[in-house]
């Protein structure tokens, strides 16, 4: 969390994204975007323009497999991508959002960590912001 000095400005290309409501409970497969100034490619090069990348999410009880991640998986964490590969977050993407558009964009991830870039049976890991909500809003409370 960043306490800023002055507000931001918000237009066609800056905006703002919302915390999610507590207990959001999506269900694996549902759409997702994830942005990011990281590599394009595993052992790539860094992109100069911002990149944004469809990804699903990924039902915990599968990212949790033996086949996948087993027990490194914690209920702070959330999987998206593809099991097949192809599409992922990747390096210099981390801290980055992985958003959920209903009504509006949702905070539902942070990039964190992963095993190379859209390898097979290696979705991107993310930080649960659903699990976070708690502790970010006694952070905004004490620094009003």
């Amino acid at each position: 969390m960043m306490r800023l000095s002055k507000p931001i400005t918000v237009g066609h290309t800056q905006r703002p994204v919302c915390l999610p409501p507590y207990g959001m409970n999506l269900k694996g497969g549902t759409p997702l975007v994830v942005t990011g100034w990281g590599y394009t490619e595993e052992r790539g090069a860094v992109s100069s323009v911002l990149q944004k990348a469809s990804v699903a999410l990924i039902d915990r009880s599968v990212c949790s497999s033996r086949e996948v991640y087993g027990p490194a998986i914690t209920p702070r964490m959330v999987c998206a991508g593809f099991l097949d590969g192809k599409v992922d977050a990747c390096q210099g993407d981390s801290g980055g959002p992985l958003v959920y558009l209903s009504n509006k964009w949702q905070l539902v991830g942070v990039v964190s960590w992963g095993v190379g870039c859209a390898r097979k049976d290696r979705p991107g890991v993310y930080t649960n912001v659903d699990e976070m909500l708690n502790w970010v809003y006694t952070v905004m409370e004490k620094n009003r």
